[in-house]
């Protein structure tokens, strides 16, 4: 029987993001909401990057901060969910046989790590430049991204 492990990436190209100090400035070109993220919301989007699968995400947010892990499990979930429904990120799912050896091993605490109290991590959503990111070039890009335009769509022969 095949096992699956969950993964979540980013959603290229339609997801940019710019890391300032401790914050993440997120742009969905889809919808032309940009977001910020700090403190734990940034660690985890941080460990989407790094690691991806929801285990190594839940393993690194745990090695990092000090709480209730029920607490802090039900809010990585609520949040992960959250970046799913603004369109930020995807969910994968990955057979295990396909995971490198290294990806599978547990990541180990650190006890000699001073970890912070974990605080709920919160997405903050903003539309007030939404007409004018979508009317921006800038998020009419093929699957490369910026700055390669779409190629045109042959249904749409526009004839001059």
């Amino acid at each position: 029987m095949t096992q699956f492990m969950t993964y979540f990436k980013i959603k290229t190209p339609n997801v940019v993001y710019e890391t300032y100090e401790n914050e993440v400035v997120l742009i969905n070109l889809d919808n032309g909401n940009y977001y910020s993220i700090s403190g734990s919301a940034a660690d985890i989007f941080n460990l989407v990057l790094q690691d991806g699968s929801k285990t190594g995400i839940l393993k690194g947010i745990i090695s990092k901060y000090e709480g209730n892990n029920m607490e802090i499990v039900s809010s990585l979930e609520k949040f992960l969910e959250h970046l799913l429904d603004e369109g930020l990120i995807i969910r994968d799912e990955k057979e295990l046989d396909a995971i490198p050896q290294q990806e599978k091993e547990t990541i180990q605490k650190n006890s000699n790590l001073e970890k912070s109290h974990f605080e709920s991590p919160v997405l903050n959503r903003y539309t007030d430049m939404q007409d004018l990111l979508l009317l921006d070039p800038v998020h009419e890009v093929d699957e490369s991204g910026w700055p390669n335009p779409k190629p045109p769509d042959p249904d749409l022969d526009v004839q001059e």
